[in-house]
């Protein structure tokens, strides 16, 4: 199974939404950036979804390294 065209731009663009949630709320000082509910101890859930954001890089180089798109 080969991926097209549009799953590698799907794919581009999930790694850039992605990029921007490590970004914006991977960070434990957030007084006065943001509001949030739910807590894990005394960090904010937020911040270890944001952890995910972490795998934005491979997952970019990956989609645009994808050999049919080389040829």
């Amino acid at each position: 199974m080969e991926l097209t065209k549009r799953d590698l731009h799907l794919t581009k663009g999930v790694a850039i939404l992605m990029m921007l949630l490590l970004h914006l709320f991977c960070r434990k000082e957030f007084e006065g950036l943001y509001e949030t509910y739910i807590y894990i101890g005394e960090t904010p859930l937020i911040y270890y979804l944001a952890l995910f954001g972490d795998a934005c890089v491979p997952i970019y180089c990956f989609a645009s390294g994808y050999p049919p798109l080389l040829g």
